[in-house]
């Protein structure tokens, strides 16, 4: 078990005790962290294990050489990567962030695969909390939130990674577990998306013979599919679930920065919207992502 796994498992016993407390806004703030520390954590100990290199800000060997492995090399060899970390004044040792060190985890981790929607829902969460007015969070969602999806995330991780899943519960596992399935049965995804696709696919029927509508409705496609290099997302064509027809995919491009005013390089993209101008279907939730698996189409 690699450091960072252990600090990830101190931070989920510390969530773990929280989410079994009482619902006070200190309580949810504070899980929100401890839950996205150690998510984050386990991100870099997956990509860690592969190759610890991945998780540095920057992968240059000679900065790899200082960070990781100066211990091991030579005098002369020292004084060289000493020297050039001097130029850059002094090693770079910062790591990925979340959203850069879950992409990454990502290609090694079907756990973080099927769940890049919820984990970025936890980003953002912990970003609310973190840096921007806390009355933007909305207390009692992101309690349920994180009640429906720490157990079994917590459970997925620790039958990938291998390590005891009690060790990350504190005691509630229980608990914990049967409020996951409690409320995953009041929000039945599956349930309301077939249910919200089914009003869209007649609303497309009734349409479908308005010509200017249908007009319309390819024009705004083609706009939207015009992409502007300057912005962070991408518009990309797609199969819309309700009607059939081409809808439009809103995809997130990550940017992370090498040193504090360094090149900027992509880590990764994900979905962030669906709209269909034929049938009206806007789908904005991370899970919905998930579930119609629309980040699984830009790994290449």
């Amino acid at each position: 078990m690699n450091e960072f796994l252990k600090d990830a498992l101190s931070n989920l016993r510390r969530a773990s005790a929280l989410l079994a407390g009482d619902q006070s806004e200190e309580a949810v703030q504070n899980a929100i962290l401890q839950f996205a520390f150690g998510v984050e954590r386990i991100f870099k100990s997956i990509v860690s294990d592969v190759n610890p290199l991945f998780i540095l800000e920057r992968e240059k060997f000679e900065n790899a050489l200082g960070v990781l492995y100066r211990d091991k090399l030579i005098p002369a060899h020292r004084k060289v990567v000493e020297k050039e970390a001097a130029k850059q004044s002094g090693f770079n040792r910062n790591v990925l962030p979340f959203k850069g060190s879950m992409l990454r985890a990502a290609k090694f981790s079907q756990t973080v695969e099927d769940n890049i929607g919820a984990f970025t829902k936890l980003s953002d969460m912990r970003g609310v909390v973190a840096h921007r007015h806390l009355s933007e969070l909305n207390r009692d969602e992101a309690w349920r939130f994180m009640l429906r999806i720490f157990h079994p995330t917590v459970e997925r991780f620790a039958a990938e990674l291998g390590y005891p899943a009690a060790e990350a519960f504190e005691g509630h596992s229980h608990w914990l577990a049967e409020q996951s399935l409690r409320i995953t049965a009041e929000e039945n995804l599956k349930a309301r998306l077939d249910k919200l696709f089914a009003e869209h696919a007649k609303r497309w029927e009734k349409a479908k013979s308005d010509a200017a509508h249908v007009a319309k409705a390819e024009r705004s496609t083609a706009a939207a599919l015009k992409n502007d290099p300057n912005r962070d997302t991408i518009s990309e064509d797609t199969l819309c679930p309700a009607c059939g027809r081409a809808a439009i995919l809103t995809i997130e491009v990550d940017w992370d920065v090498e040193g504090a005013s360094g090149p900027g390089f992509v880590t990764g993209v994900y979905v962030s919207g669906l709209e269909c101008y034929f049938c009206g279907l806007q789908l904005n939730d991370y899970e919905e992502f998930d579930y119609l698996k629309l980040n699984e189409g830009l790994a290449q």
